[in-house]
């Protein structure tokens, strides 16, 4: 009574009251505890502290497989081309639930570390960086976290296993650039089964440092694969295949080049989930299949090469989604760690003349016979400029100014001989690239079995969608890694060096 009686005696207005209630005790506690709360919460914020992903799973039922599917570089123009260019649908198609933003922590425009850094860990990171958060500490991934609680795991990618997508999951590094360190990690990060390029980041002929890491592996009772032979054959896990001593050919040229003892995705695929569903049995498996060089495809603005790998990556797609509805508790997620080159369907050749409106011609790609990178090296080695392009690519009206552009760049800046080939042979098809790198586009996100997920969502929330379907403890591993340096010791750093458009 006597604390109703002060206030009617006080200032009613808003400031009175706030005066009179913080001359209280009992008030002044209660305001103070409402403002460590929303302090906590600010900090945790800012600081970049992950929510919890939630519960596990309920006890006593087989966990769920989760099948993560990464489109590198592949935007929605490159769905829209692939699917004009087979004329037919896509097994994507079917799967579209929403899209996904994917900027990184320093940039609107993420490259593939951070990118798939995002998907592995769940965090924010900076542009280059392998496993790690924006400070560069070691951030425990969702590969790492199923392995913790006894599932089986796989990486299956088309470029080299040291490469960002794939390396983001199972190592942790400051720089992508130090792929020899990355292949250390790789080589002790217990994945039972590991498909994809790069054998000279493993091999002592070709590393700087001369370690046999193909003899640790065997050392650690992996079987190794090295052709499509071996890979039929292979029978049991832990399983090594490395097919190419850097990237794997690009579809087109194992297609026309008729390599036959080359895998294509959709082989590593079906033997991946063959053997990691044979060998996980209730425990469950994950599983990350990168169609890798929709991306290098993007980057050397090589529309022919690039249509080919979407439509391998939506064939390996078909393979997947028919164990997953077989088996019955499979999860597949699809997605992009970003949109590469710029792709658009229709350009104006002539800056000043509108008379091509209204056109692009996916068709034409067909007539082309080799990748971008595959007339470059010919030419290089002095094969002559409108013979390569007539042969290969069906270019016959070769302009002056793209002939001399083309010799240029071999003469002066090699590095952009391929998207110089690349534009030419696009642009006959009427498709455009507005940049050799990456682009800020939101990207399409698919599901298969993947209820609770889809609508226009950051990057991070696959990671942590993965985490509370599998019961994932991610930062538990985190933990566990406070003690690992993640830059290389100064003495054994050796960047590869391997293409302009990653900071390489």
């Amino acid at each position: 009574m006597e604390d109703t009686v002060s206030l009617l005696q006080e200032d009613r207005t808003p400031s009175g009251r706030i005066a009179y209630y913080l001359r209280q005790p009992k008030w002044r506690v209660a305001i103070a505890v409402t403002l460590i709360c929303l302090l906590a919460v600010i900090l945790g914020v800012t600081l970049g502290h992950r929510p919890h992903p939630g519960p596990s799973p309920p006890s006593g039922q087989a966990r769920r497989n989760v099948i993560l599917m990464i489109s590198d570089g592949m935007g929605p123009a490159s769905v829209t081309l692939a699917r004009a260019w087979a004329g037919h649908a896509l097994n994507l198609d079917g799967m579209l639930i929403g899209t996904v933003r994917t900027r990184s922590n320093n940039s609107w425009v993420t490259d593939s570390a951070a990118g798939a850094t995002a998907y592995a860990c769940g965090l924010k990171t900076y542009n280059n960086a392998i496993g790690v958060d924006a400070d560069g500490v070691p951030c425990g991934t969702i590969l790492e976290a199923a392995q913790a609680i006894g599932m089986k795991t796989g990486l299956v990618v088309t470029t080299r296993l040291t490469d960002a997508t794939p390396s983001s999951f199972c190592a942790h590094a400051v720089s992508r650039r130090d792929e020899e360190f990355i292949a250390e990690q790789v080589t002790t990060a217990g994945v039972d089964l590991l498909f994809g390029g790069g054998r000279a980041m493993f091999s002592n002929a070709t590393r700087h440092d001369g370690r046999d890491l193909l003899r640790e592996f065997s050392q650690l009772g992996y079987a190794y694969v090295s052709d499509l032979q071996g890979l039929q054959s292979a029978n049991r896990l832990p399983l090594l295949g490395l097919f190419a001593d850097k990237n794997m050919p690009m579809v087109i040229d194992r297609q026309e080049q008729k390599l036959t003892s080359v895998p294509s995705l959709p082989d590593m695929t079906r033997k991946a989930l063959e053997l990691l569903s044979k060998s996980a049995g209730d425990d469950g498996f994950f599983l990350m299949v990168e169609g890798s060089q929709i991306d290098l495809a993007g980057h050397n603005n090589d529309a022919a090469a690039q249509v080919r790998e979407t439509t391998e990556y939506d064939m390996a797609m078909q393979a997947v989604l028919e164990f997953a509805k077989s088996d019955g508790h499979t999860t597949v997620l699809s997605t992009s760690d970003h949109e590469t080159g710029g792709l658009t369907l229709g350009i104006q050749l002539d800056p000043l003349v509108y008379d091509d409106a209204y056109k692009y011609l996916p068709d034409r790609l067909s007539e082309v016979t080799a990748s971008a990178s595959y007339m470059a090296e010919l030419i290089i080695a002095g094969s002559d400029i409108n013979d390569t392009v007539i042969r290969y690519a069906a270019v016959h009206d070769l302009t002056a100014e793209e002939e001399a552009t083309i010799a240029y760049c071999k003469s002066n800046v090699v590095s952009s001989l391929v998207s110089a080939i690349g534009r030419v042979v696009s642009r006959r098809a009427y498709i455009g690239f507005t940049t050799g790198g990456h682009t800020g586009v939101d990207v399409n996100l698919y599901g298969y079995n993947a209820a609770d997920i889809g609508g226009n969502i950051d990057n991070t929330e696959v990671s942590l969608f993965i985490q509370r379907l599998l019961g994932l403890d991610v930062e538990e591993i985190t933990e566990k890694l406070k003690t690992f340096n993640p830059k290389p010791p100064s003495n054994r750093s050796v960047p590869l060096r391997s293409d302009p458009y990653h900071g390489l």
